[in-house]
């Protein structure tokens, strides 16, 4: 059954979005909220990571998020936070601007709502979000916007590994192009990366943990031969999320 959250700071929108939600038939209940911190307040309130089931904090499904809320503040801001407290739940974001949606490429939303929102479109955003999850849970995709709104997309088995450059990093993949230069720092990257298959075996670099041929004392050998650095301060924590990754493998070929 689905419990799911609007946030939304035009109840209007949230009036429209609500018959809508009552309308899916795996609904459970909804509620409703017209800030980004009463949404998180309600999620994080006597929030436990080690107790399951989750003790008197809201555990949802499913949130409609906007994406620009009152007092400038950003509904990507806030999904981050959801994201956090929430991992496994399906956002989907909501706005009147088209342009805001590449903005939100950077946590991975699995869909989109323009405003105003029809039967119709909730329905499609809602089966097509639903079905980007299991394809996500089969094998993670990655989107980046890399200047002037244009977006490219990575299947995770398509990267071998990222590279720092300074104030961006430098995505080496198998298509046949040359590596993607993208805005954002190697802290950022690896929040992003490391949930899916990848792990920091150098200041500089982020590996696949599936693309490693090799690996020795001080480098690594990737599926297309480059040689990367294994520092010392990293390699106890890269070994063992490699092991980590063979034992699952392993397991699944079972």
């Amino acid at each position: 059954m689905s419990k799911i959250a609007i946030c939304d700071d035009e109840y209007g929108c949230i009036e429209a979005l609500a018959p809508l939600c009552r309308s899916l038939p795996t609904y459970e209940f909804h509620d409703e909220y017209q800030s980004g911190e009463a949404l998180i307040h309600a999620i994080a309130e006597g929030y436990d990571p080690r107790q399951k089931p989750r003790i008197q904090s809201k555990d949802y499904d499913l949130v409609f998020m906007d994406i620009q809320l009152m007092g400038g503040t950003l509904g990507i801001d806030v999904a981050k936070q959801v994201r956090e407290y929430l991992p496994d739940c399906v956002l989907i974001f909501v706005s009147g601007h088209s342009e805001m949606i590449t903005k939100t490429f950077s946590i991975q939303p699995d869909g989109f709502l323009l405003k105003p929102v029809t039967k119709e479109q909730f329905e499609e955003a809602v089966q097509t979000a639903y079905a980007n999850r299991r394809d996500r849970e089969e094998e993670h995709r990655f989107s980046f916007e890399v200047g002037r709104g244009a977006i490219c997309a990575f299947k995770q088995k398509e990267i071998l590994y990222v590279e720092s450059g300074g104030h961006s990093i430098k995505i080496v993949h198998t298509k046949n192009m040359p590596p993607v230069k993208v805005h954002t720092s190697m802290e950022e990257a690896e929040k992003l990366f490391c949930p899916h298959g990848f792990a920091r075996s150098h200041r500089a670099y982020l590996i696949n943990l599936s693309k490693i041929h090799r690996i020795y004392k001080h480098e690594i050998i990737v599926e297309n031969g480059d040689k990367i650095l294994i520092s010392k301060s990293y390699k106890a924590g890269l070994m063992h999320a490699y092991r980590t990754h063979a034992s699952r493998l392993m397991g699944a070929g079972k």
